[in-house]
């Protein structure tokens, strides 16, 4: 067999010797592919303990406060309103009864009274942040029914409330010394009542939002009586007037001052009766002595001018001296 044929064939390629400084081939080939940008994870926060804990702390905190406000609620706490008869707005901040009624707390009040007040149903009392104290029967954080108020500047109210306003019977004692005593209505003396001055003075009759309005009798304190009517706490229209010394006005007023026909009569037996204005004879008129003498004219300011309501006419001097001035209101 030649050379050739005994020959094994040599089936294994010899590997090229790699260039120096560069991998091997089959080294290159078996390289694991880079992670891109887009596959690789993202790493995790450092911060996603802290925010569990943190949620976890809220809602622990959230259900431990709706567990509190749920047991106040459950114990009568309550935060409601009310608004009485004269408007003012009272929010209340407290506990209240089974019946859902104003037990103890505190009332913040809003239009003229503005300001705060503590309220206990238990005591029945009200205590006003301005001094105010009210003791009595109440409402909604009013007082309602009969009860007393003390003013912080000395008066006293003791009677019937409806609502937070005064309105029914009543006495209402003010600090200088004067009283009112009957009906009132809104808060103030409406209807029929007594009020007494501090001198003793008394004025009995109807009266409207705290004034006279009508027909009274008023006493004064030195003894003289007034009877007719009042408009506005002024005496005007018809009424008679009894003077401490005797003397008797009676006839027409207006503002508390005789105006108009009238008649004046002295405690000695003297008279005038004629017009007067301002309070003094003033006009035609006609003045009687006791003794039967008549003296009839004009008459100025309490003196006789004339025997005749011609102003050209002389004055009658002689009959002016005999003429006294009346003595006014």
């Amino acid at each position: 067999m030649s050379e050739q044929i005994r020959r094994k064939p040599n089936t294994n390629t010899p590997k090229p010797k790699a260039k120096k400084g560069n991998p091997p081939a089959a080294k290159a080939q078996t390289k694991k592919p880079a992670i891109t940008a887009q596959r690789r994870p993202a790493p995790r926060k450092k911060n996603d303990g802290f925010n569990k804990v943190l949620v976890r702390t809220v809602i622990v905190a959230a259900v431990a406060v709706l567990v509190v406000i749920l047991g106040l609620m459950l114990s009568g706490l309550r935060y409601t309103k009310a608004t009485d008869n004269a408007g003012t707005t009272a929010k209340f901040f407290g506990w209240v009864d089974d019946a859902g009624n104003i037990d103890k707390g505190t009332l913040y009040f809003s239009g003229e009274r503005n300001g705060t007040a503590k309220i206990s149903a238990k005591d029945s009392t009200i205590t006003y942040s301005n001094g105010d104290v009210y003791v009595g029967e109440m409402s909604n954080g009013f007082p309602n029914g009969q009860g007393k108020m003390s003013y912080y500047n000395g008066d006293i109210y003791e009677g019937s409330y409806v609502n937070g306003v005064i309105e029914g019977k009543g006495k209402f004692t003010y600090s200088g010394g004067d009283v009112y005593e009957g009906d009132f209505k809104d808060g103030g003396s409406t209807g029929t009542g007594v009020y007494t001055e501090a001198d003793g003075t008394t004025h009995e009759g109807p009266f409207t939002d705290n004034m006279k309005n009508g027909v009274f009798k008023t006493t004064y304190g030195d003894g003289s009586v007034f009877e007719g009517s009042y408009v506005n706490d002024a005496k005007t229209g018809a009424g008679k007037y009894t003077f401490a010394s005797g003397d008797i006005y009676e006839g027409n007023f207006e503002n508390d001052r005789f105006s108009g026909q009238g008649t004046y009569t002295w405690a000695n037996g003297e008279k005038y009766t004629g017009n007067f204005t301002d309070g003094q004879m003033t006009g035609w008129g006609k003045y009687e002595w006791p003794s039967g003498r008549v003296l009839e004219g004009q008459f100025e300011k309490g003196v006789f001018v004339r025997t005749t309501e011609n102003p050209d006419a002389e004055d009658n001097d002689e009959e002016n001296e005999d003429n006294d001035e009346t003595t006014d209101e």
